[in-house]
């Protein structure tokens, strides 16, 4: 009978140091379990992802169609590479018929010593009279 009292007390000693552990266990599934979904919250969410989705393809689909659409009519309206060369060209030969750059210095030049030159007979002739 010793050895079984030894025993039973050796059992009794084991539940005193698991009683804590059990009750922070079932303490924590408490507060943890409320919050996780449960299969049937996991299937409507996943039907709801499916549909919405699927909404989102049909939805998108039908963008990309009328794109589609307005860029098959914008295409044939836009100038080729040949009407960017004549244009081109035709821009250069206008540009050619302007005055150049060298031009336009030494005229202002020319316009700065004609005033010079007025100024300076203006003064000559007033130290005359």
């Amino acid at each position: 009978m010793t050895d079984l009292t030894r025993r039973v007390a050796a059992l009794e000693a084991t539940l005193r140091r698991l009683e804590p552990l059990i009750v922070r266990i079932d303490e924590q599934l408490r507060v943890t379990l409320p919050s996780l979904a449960t299969k049937a919250e996991l299937q409507a969410f996943r039907t709801e992802a499916q549909t919405e989705t699927k909404d989102v393809r049909i939805d998108l689909k039908a963008e990309v169609q009328d794109l589609r659409t307005e860029w098959r009519a914008t295409v044939p309206a836009l100038a080729s590479k040949a009407d960017v060369q004549e244009a081109k060209a035709d821009l250069g030969a206008r540009l050619a018929e302007k005055p150049g750059r060298a031009f336009i210095v030494t005229t202002v030049f020319a316009a700065i010593g004609l005033c010079v030159a007025a100024v300076a007979a203006t003064v000559t002739t007033l130290q005359y009279m």
